[in-house]
């Protein structure tokens, strides 16, 4: 079968990760792949060029201006007529029209990674005067909250472009053939904000890549009390309540953070505040091949996100290296991490108890090998690529069938 992904960039997000996950997993079982990208962001896709084709086209992922939403509908047509796909899956791309354009003429899926319905800003996080979950239906008057409750980026025309977005990415919904979510809590979501029939709906966790030498590092067990952090350091992402929970350890650690992002320099400045520079080490956004070993080296993994996560690939990632997971319990985390199975679910920002978390995993090691392999069964029997593959296959096949049943409706009708 010969896939084309749509997406708007390759960085270091967990939707670009997923993609090339994913794409690796299709070359390998003899897919054929194409990977249209937009064309500002080009400088990021060294890490994706050698695994499928790659191709980029102006104003692919969202503008508000008419004729650029032309322009790329005009590009992506001329693209499937020459690449001949069987399926196209559409990830981050908010331009209605270039989607609208290509369900007319292929099966379509949209995978929708985030929570990019039920919140303008895609987190559902308000940030002033204290941290909250935004409970409200989003849409038009969610705007003045961007400046109030600080739920968005207020910068020039952000809030603008945010509603933009939103506005552009439901009017995909009904385009295209199926809708792919990452888990029951996005699932849940989605229904409640939209009128989309259950049964166009399907939920397939995020892939994650399997590293060969997993059992080689898994042998290195607990060897030294390294708490892990992976991911973007953001607001939402929750590193800062990570940071406080620190003093509150009695058992000897380090904290790795393996990680960039606009939080850092508060992060740092907490943590001098604090008096525990020396028990935090900063590495910045690591490769994958630098990933594996830090899992492969660290006691634990601590997920300690305050927005409601979509999935949490890195807790899956830390899992298929035999490793627990610390996680606050928001989003689609419980979905993966059973609490005292695998890991421990905490209270949302409840800085008290993820120290104690911590500290009961660093403290009783063989609880956290338990925890650990406890948590590569999991892994193996939900989250492998090989039933990621069957499931999307599986939906791409139920994809190809209904699209053709609605050209012969069609052509019938005429």
């Amino acid at each position: 079968m010969k896939v084309l992904h749509i997406n708007s960039h390759i960085g270091t997000d967990g939707v670009s990760q997923y993609l090339r996950n994913v794409s690796m997993a299709l070359v390998k079982d003899d897919h054929e792949v194409v990977i249209a990208l937009d064309s500002r962001r080009v400088s990021e896709t060294g890490s994706i060029a050698h695994i499928a084709k790659v191709t980029y086209i102006p104003d692919l992922a969202v503008t508000p201006w008419f004729t650029g939403k032309q322009r790329a509908k005009t590009l992506v047509l001329n693209l499937i007529e020459m690449e001949n796909p069987d399926i196209v899956i559409i990830h981050m791309c908010a331009n209605d029209a270039v989607v609208g354009a290509i369900s007319q003429v292929r099966p379509t899926l949209l995978f929708l990674h985030i929570n990019a319905l039920s919140c303008i800003a895609a987190t559902r996080l308000l940030k002033w005067p204290k941290y909250k979950m935004c409970t409200r239906r989003a849409g038009l008057r969610c705007i003045p909250n961007f400046y109030l409750r600080r739920c968005g980026s207020i910068r020039g025309l952000a809030p603008a472009r945010a509603y933009i977005n939103w506005r552009q990415t439901k009017r995909t919904l009904n385009r295209v053939t199926k809708i792919i979510v990452g888990s029951q809590f996005l699932r849940r979501d989605l229904l409640e904000e939209t009128v989309i029939e259950d049964e166009r709906i399907a939920v397939i966790p995020p892939l994650v890549h399997k590293y060969r030498d997993r059992e080689k590092l898994a042998e290195h067990g607990n060897s030294e009390s390294m708490v892990l952090y992976v991911g973007r350091i953001t607001l939402y992402k929750g590193l800062s309540y990570l940071i406080l929970s620190l003093p509150y350890i009695k058992t000897p650690f380090k904290l790795v953070v393996a990680g960039d992002g606009y939080h850092l320099g508060k992060v740092k400045k907490l943590c001098r505040k604090l008096k525990i520079e020396k028990k935090v080490e900063f590495l910045g956004s690591q490769s994958q091949a630098n990933l594996h070993k830090l899992y492969g080296k660290c006691s634990l993994l601590v997920v300690p996100s305050v927005w409601p996560e979509p999935f949490g690939m890195v807790g899956v990632e830390a899992m298929a290296h035999s490793r627990p997971v610390v996680a606050f319990d928001v989003g689609g985390i419980s979905e993966w991490l059973y609490n005292g199975e695998n890991g421990i679910l905490v209270k949302p920002m409840d800085v008290h108890g993820l120290a104690k978390s911590m500290d009961l995993l660093l403290k009783r090691k063989s609880l956290a090998r338990q925890m650990g392999k406890r948590g590569k069964e999991i892994f193996e029997e939900k989250f492998s690529s090989r039933r990621h593959l069957r499931l999307l296959m599986a939906i791409c096949k139920e994809a190809k069938r209904v699209f053709g049943s609605r050209e012969l409706a069609s052509v019938n009708n005429q």
